[in-house]
């Protein structure tokens, strides 16, 4: 049975993927136990995956982050609550943020404090004054108002979000009529309405980054909470070159009605490509935005053809057709093509994952593009995994990436409806068996022993092995709304919902390899067969 795949897993060493107590406790239980284990872990992983499970406000497909929605209008709803313990109080909310809804209110506070204080003439002067103060700054309410400038998450911008989400597909409808301009903004004002029917105009500029950005629009009611995000023009050219944190002025210019432009400017932080947010603290929430993984994935890679060029020389297979002969070793055999040409190509794990900048309020991680992975030959769990997905989709093998805390690996489909799915643990790439690994026997039919690599053989097994019963003991985990930190990042979906690749901009050179010595040495028994045939 195909999805028995080994009687004693190895264990990846230090920060490499940790196989789960459950997968461990699989190893030593009978043949048909680990076969009911792995088959629930298949049937938990058919179900239907979106990519952005953990993403309330995108799991229905309303939008791509509420930055500016809900939680925003609470926070900002202070001037709006009731139980003021003073006219004191009631008049310093009003100077904040003047509107016919602070200026009942304030009514209501003076008379009821007023009512309480009867019998105290120092008093009833001391609130016949406050009023009256207050009621003189009603004819500059029109003019006056309380807003903030947003940029990102505490003053950061992501290029690789940015990147990833500019042509995702959101639902006009059920959208926030708080919410002013481009749903998906991250950049903008956050603004309390003056007065009713207020006319705003935003524009948002930054020389290296952003071209001259503008909305112009209405705040329909006075005293509430808006969000204006100007569809922002982004100089996507410029932030797929940006390979370290900089430094970058952004210049605010608000109009509100006929009154003069206020300009306000910010220096804020635009983040390397390189650095993938996964979740940022807002308003005291933690938001889920680690489907951004899913833009290190580049099928359409220039590298990636010529990758499945070299490993069509190294003649583990003569073609790449995913699913369509229908039969399970041929998957296997294209999955361990691959394989072969990472471990001829000498890629050795590497666990770089520090960014240079750094944010109490966003957790975010290095991750190395495709071509930095190919020609530095270093990969850490998610760097590897990005690049065998990408591999992977591009042969039409649906393949996913497998987020568990502090930790990343892949999964396939072994057919085209997903009847058996198998893990694959990258970290394990430059593994070397000393003997004392006992390699699972199930794979053995896959491929005759002649075309096996001595080196890659063993890694690939042990790989298909370790990952497939992590994700069988992770299963439930990973189905469930109570484990946010176990993720199934569907590239898949992620590209239907509009998450493209980060791109790659024709600044590196492939570096092929001399794969002559490898195919001597891993295949020397196969090659010497080879030569002995007579030319015709």
């Amino acid at each position: 049975m195909w999805y028995i795949l080994s009687r004693n897993p190895a264990p990846c060493a230090s920060s490499r993927a940790k196989t789960s107590n459950e997968a461990e406790a699989g190893c030593s239980s009978t043949r048909s136990d680990r076969a009911a284990t792995v088959l629930h872990a298949i049937n938990v992983l058919r179900q239907p995956i979106h990519p952005f499970q953990s993403v309330p406000s995108l799991r229905d497909g309303k939008a791509i982050r509420r930055q500016s929605g809900a939680r925003r209008i609470h926070e900002l709803s202070f001037c709006m609550r009731p139980g003021w313990r003073s006219v004191e109080a009631a008049a310093v909310a009003f100077c904040r943020g003047p509107c016919s809804t602070h200026s009942s209110f304030l009514a209501w506070s003076v008379s009821h404090h007023t009512n309480r204080n009867q019998g105290h003439p120092l008093m009833k002067k001391s609130l016949i004054g406050l009023a009256t103060a207050c009621c003189c700054l009603l004819s500059t309410a029109v003019s006056f108002a309380e807003y903030k400038t947003v940029c990102g998450w505490d003053d950061q911008l992501f290029p690789a979000y940015i990147l990833a989400t500019g042509t995702v597909k959101i639902d006009s409808d059920g959208i926030d009529p708080h919410l002013l301009g481009d749903p998906a903004g991250i950049v903008g004002i956050d603004i309390v309405a003056p007065a009713h029917n207020t006319k705003v105009t935003v524009t948002v500029t930054c020389p290296e980054f952003i071209e001259p950005s503008k909305y112009s629009g209405t705040l329909a009611n006075g005293g509430e909470f808006y969000a204006v995000r100007p569809k922002i023009r982004y100089r996507y050219d410029r932030l797929g070159e940006c390979r370290q944190a900089t430094p970058a002025t952004v210049t605010f210019s608000v109009q509100l009605g006929d009154e003069p432009v206020e300009e306000i400017v910010k220096t804020v932080t635009f983040r390397s490509v390189n650095d993938c947010p996964i979740r940022v603290v807002e308003n005291g929430e933690v938001v889920d935005i680690s489907f951004t993984f899913a833009a290190f994935a580049n099928e359409q890679h220039p590298f990636v053809d010529k990758l499945l060029r070299e490993a069509l020389d190294l003649g583990v297979v003569d073609r790449f057709t995913g699913y369509q002969s229908g039969d399970l070793n041929d998957v296997f055999r294209q999955v361990y093509a691959l394989w072969d040409l990472m471990v001829a190509r000498d890629t050795r794990y590497s666990s770089i994952t520090t960014t240079a900048a750094d944010s109490s309020q966003i957790l975010s991680q290095h991750v190395r593009l495709l071509e930095d992975t190919v020609n530095n030959g270093q990969a850490n769990c998610v760097d590897g995994s990005v690049l065998f997905v990408s591999l992977l989709r591009k042969i039409g093998i649906k393949a996913n990436l497998m987020l568990s805390p502090g930790h990343c690996y892949v999964t396939f489909w072994g057919d085209e409806e997903g009847t058996l799915v198998f893990g694959l643990e990258t970290t394990l790439v430059d593994w070397t068996n000393d003997g004392a690994t006992e390699i699972s026997t199930d794979l053995d039919e896959v491929l005759t022993p002649d075309r096996r690599g001595v080196r890659s053989w063993d890694s690939f097994v042990n790989s298909i092995t370790t990952a497939t019963y992590t994700v069988a003991g992770d299963a439930e985990k990973f189905a469930s709304p109570d484990e946010p930190e176990y993720l199934i990042i569907d590239v898949g979906q992620a590209r239907t919902k509009g998450v493209l690749p980060i791109p790659y901009r024709g600044t590196e050179d492939f570096l092929g390899y001399d794969y002559s010595e490898y195919r001597q040495t891993q295949y020397g028994e196969y090659q010497e067969d080879e030569e002995e045939v007579p030319a015709e």
